[in-house]
């Protein structure tokens, strides 16, 4: 079948086939298109400023780049948090869409502040010998610290299902 690829998915002892097709990544691009919409939230609402990230990845051995959203504050210290990936390197191409939340702890006015988060993630893998599309999970944890325009952070995600093993990122947070 033209434009049908079938790859196996192994979770564990659980092994899955996914099929991916062209209506498939135009399905994939579409949610990711509209959580980018959903996730802007007013200014009243931001915790956090839209920013850069990047940083190193494990297992594929890449350098990744992106871009994270405004946090959309649920509850205090609480929020939600989309951010957007690129990795290179590895032979092989890997872009992720993370959608977190995030719990920043309480520490004195201007001093570093821990966080710890979790989420579901999908990431579009490509390589000369493999293209795949998967959902994982992963935590993370990281701290942040304000600056004159924001706030800089830098963090470790570890990958829990069908997710890159680690993952170390700087990034900015721009108000």
């Amino acid at each position: 079948m033209q434009g049908h690829r079938i790859h196996p998915m192994t979770m564990g002892r659980l092994e899955a086939r996914i099929v991916t097709t062209d209506r498939n990544r135009t399905l994939v691009l579409g949610a990711l298109l509209l959580v980018l919409v959903a996730t802007v939230p007013s200014a009243a609402a931001r915790a956090d400023g839209l920013g850069p990230r990047v940083g190193l990845t494990a297992d594929p051995d890449q350098v990744h780049f992106g871009l994270h959203l405004p946090t959309l504050t649920m509850a205090p210290n609480l929020g939600f948090m989309a951010s957007f990936e690129a990795g290179v390197g590895d032979d092989s191409t890997l872009l992720a869409a993370n959608l977190d939340f995030k719990y920043v702890f309480d520490a004195h006015a201007g001093s570093w502040r821990p966080y710890a988060g979790a989420g579901p993630a999908m990431y579009v893998f490509n390589s000369d010998y493999d293209d795949d599309v998967e959902v994982g999970a992963g935590v993370f944890g990281g701290m942040q610290t304000p600056t004159r325009a924001g706030a800089f952070f830098g963090e470790m995600r570890v990958g829990l299902v069908d997710s890159p093993d680690v993952k170390f990122t700087v990034g900015w947070m721009f108000h």
